[in-house]
């Protein structure tokens, strides 16, 4: 899924400093989440759009770790919707 995909590009971006793909996947992000009304995952993702925007590597890593908990803490419950 869209989702996915983006959080899966997001470490290269991180690595590489490449704030304009960080803001632009953690935009992408974000809409689909809240979208579906998943404000948690939205908010994270805000947090690595803003850094992205701002051009902030400092906190990045450590906003992927959570937005990646998040998201698939949310997955595992749709899962266990069955």
């Amino acid at each position: 899924n869209v989702c996915q995909a983006d959080i899966d590009k997001l470490p290269q971006a991180i690595s590489q400093k490449d704030f304009s793909a960080v803001q632009s996947l953690a935009h992408n992000i974000k809409g689909a989440a809240r979208n579906l009304w998943l404000e948690e995952i939205g908010n994270d993702a805000q947090v690595l759009e803003t850094l992205g925007k701002t051009a902030v590597p400092e906190g990045m890593a450590e906003a992927y770790q959570k937005l990646l908990k998040t998201y698939n803490q949310g997955k595992a419950e749709f899962a266990a919707l069955g």
